[in-house]
């Protein structure tokens, strides 16, 4: 039986044997310090490597032995087994000697037509739930990413949805859905609010959304918008940032600035983009250019993929909140208990625990 991975070592002499051995946890190919070559012929050990079958193929140096590793490296790649081609160097200058190693492993690997690597998982179906401050240009960035006016959408700063509402359409092959919500401030509801609409949106995308994606407008940031960030981050905690991405809207603003130096100017910003793993994308509504779409759905896939192609869950956002507000509950207990109060202590208790669940 084929293992679940196959890596293949490639590189000089001195370095190889000794990696492979590490990856599969124990002494599989014979390494030790010399001047000469240790490795003469391909050898390949497999091992159980955190729960995975991992099979590891230790080469001869590539310089003077290409042809044969090269023509190794084409059978396998016709045998349909999953394929990882490893190189490896050691720690230090990059020599020439180094520079003619990693031509003849492109060479051996033929790593521009290879398919044996994972690709990013395509969904077929991409389900997408669209968060932020009104006049962020939410409606508009659903409209663009459907190719048509699905959501009602203003120029102004004014909320234009009062109810999450959702809208899908074929774009590139697939069927998108997109689950437009309120523009939200941390003035105009309350940490409940807000919660109860995020579940409402993610049960919109039912069986839940590949993706939270955060919509701001590029400009100046208001007090509002900052307390809103707040909020949000305390409600999407936990595995919910493995599925949030920042989308910026009017692009056009951006000039020849570039994102990376905007998101870097302003401190909350550049918390919220790294609090989403460094995943935005920028969007100019007004011209609609579907280069934008593909790359903001290609973004989309890559996350997916890093998720192992799942999605998001009422449950997963319910059991973050449990856990929040338990917490919570905690630090209130503690600093009751410390002053006596164990009655009132656990009165407090009972009724926060009553007010979650209602």
């Amino acid at each position: 039986m084929d293992p679940g991975l196959t890596i293949v070592l490639l590189g000089n002499t001195g370095v190889k044997s000794a990696s492979g051995n590490t990856i599969l946890g124990r002494p599989a190919f014979e390494s030790r310090q010399t001047l000469t070559p240790v490795t003469r012929q391909i050898s390949e050990a497999t091992e159980t490597v955190f729960g995975k079958q991992v099979s590891v193929v230790d080469t001869p140096g590539i310089l003077g032995s290409e042809r044969h590793i090269q023509a190794w490296c084409q059978d396998l790649r016709g045998s349909g087994r999953e394929t990882l081609f490893l190189l490896v160097f050691s720690v230090g200058r990059f020599t020439r000697e180094q520079g003619k190693v990693l031509v003849a492993a492109h060479r051996s690997s033929d790593l521009r037509t290879s398919t044996s690597v994972p690709q990013s998982v395509r969904l077929e179906e991409v389900r997408l739930v669209l968060l932020g401050p009104p006049g962020g240009g939410k409606s508009s960035s659903g409209n663009t990413i459907l190719g048509s006016d699905q959501f009602e959408s203003d120029p102004g700063f004014s909320r234009v949805s009062t109810e999450s509402v959702s809208r899908s359409a074929g774009v590139g092959g697939r069927q998108v859905i997109v689950v437009d919500t309120p523009g939200f401030t941390a003035g105009s509801v309350s940490p409940k609010q807000l919660f109860e609409e995020i579940l409402k949106s993610i049960k919109q995308a039912s069986p839940g959304p590949h993706a939270l994606v955060l919509v701001l407008r590029l400009g100046s940031i208001s007090s509002a918008d900052i307390a809103l960030f707040k909020n949000l981050k305390q409600l999407l905690r936990g595995q919910a940032l493995r599925y949030s991405m920042v989308l910026f809207t009017h692009g056009d603003q951006l000039g020849g600035q570039s994102i990376d130096d905007l998101i870097r100017s302003n401190s909350h910003v550049s918390e919220l983009v790294s609090m989403c793993g460094r995943r935005f994308c920028v969007f100019e509504n007004r011209r609609r250019i579907r280069q934008q779409v593909r790359t903001f759905l290609s973004k989309i896939d890559e996350m997916v993929s890093a998720n192992g192609g799942q999605h998001y869950t009422e449950e997963m956002f319910r059991r973050a909140q449990r856990g929040r507000v338990y917490r919570v509950l905690a630090c209130v207990w503690k600093t009751l208990e410390q002053h006596k109060y164990w009655f009132f202590g656990t009165l407090s208790v009972g009724l926060l625990l009553y007010a979650f669940r209602t």
